[in-house]
This record gives C-alpha cells, sequence and structure tokens, in this order.
C-alpha cells in the first residue's frame, strides 16, 4: 500500500501515548525556574571560561562550578516538565546535599531562606500526587517489549 505524503504510517496509528497524571501547577513552575536558570547559568560559566586568563585559577573554578550547576538545574528542569522518574529524586537529594553548605556559611538571611526553600521542594517533591506525575497511570498500554 502507498502512502501519502504527511500521513501516519499505520502502525503508529494505533500507538497510544503513556497516560500519566496531569503536571502540577508547582512542578510546572519549578521545571520553569530550573530551566531558565540553569540555562543563565550555564551560559554564565560559559562566559567565564571564555574570558579566564590561565593565571586566574579562581575564576577558572568558578566558571567550572557554573557549568556543573548550570547542567544540573537544565536536566532537573527538563526531568520535571517531562516527567523523568530519575529527575524527581535527583531534585530530592541535590536540594538535600544542598542544605550543609548553606548552613556553614557565615550567618545571613539569604541562607536562612534558601534552607526553607530547599526545605520546600523537598517536602513537595515526596508528595503523593507530585510521585503520581512522575510514574504511568496504572491502566495504561504495554511499554515496548513487555509481554
Amino acid at each position: 500500500m502507498q502512502q501519502r505524503p504527511f500521513e501516519l504510517p499505520d502502525w503508529l496509528k494505533h500507538a497510544q501515548p503513556i497516560e500519566r497524571a496531569r503536571r502540577p501547577r508547582f512542578l510546572t513552575a519549578l521545571a520553569v525556574f530550573w530551566t531558565v536558570s540553569g540555562g543563565i547559568t550555564l551560559t554564565a560559566g560559559i562566559i567565564g571560561l571564555l574570558l579566564t586568563s590561565s593565571y586566574i585559577a579562581t575564576s577558572a573554578s568558578s566558571s567550572a562550578l557554573s557549568l556543573l550547576f548550570g547542567t544540573l538545574f537544565l536536566w532537573l528542569g527538563l526531568g520535571a516538565w517531562n516527567g523523568w522518574p530519575w529527575s524527581r529524586w535527583v531534585a530530592v537529594a541535590a536540594h538535600v546535599l544542598s542544605v550543609p553548605f548553606l548552613l556553614f556559611q557565615p550567618f545571613s538571611p539569604l541562607a536562612l531562606v534558601s534552607v526553607a526553600w530547599a526545605a520546600l521542594v523537598v517536602w513537595y517533591m515526596t508528595r503523593p500526587y507530585v510521585g503520581a506525575y512522575y510514574r504511568p497511570a496504572s491502566g495504561g498500554p504495554p511499554t515496548p517489549g513487555s509481554p
């Protein structure tokens, strides 16, 4: 059978997308925040590396950290937006691991706000309705390769 241009092949016409819970609104906001901040931090790291001369070691290390954290936040944002299951637990781990670094700085109100933010994100990411978004619905189509 000859296919017309712009027509889906027969095997794809019957494919159904994986059903999953709707993305919660605050998770959408987190995904946008992480993606935008990751992109900005990644861009700052790239610019920092381009402008760093070889004798300024602190600038190169801070640029490398910017690249690392920018990449992490970008992947967290994309994972939250797309519902990649690993990204939920990476977000929890990243925010839990950030707390000691925030607490062992000289006292500042911003550090306390950052600790409160990390606690809020960890609490939110462990809610059951957020977890439901990261798993396919129980009645969905079988995954490829399953019997």
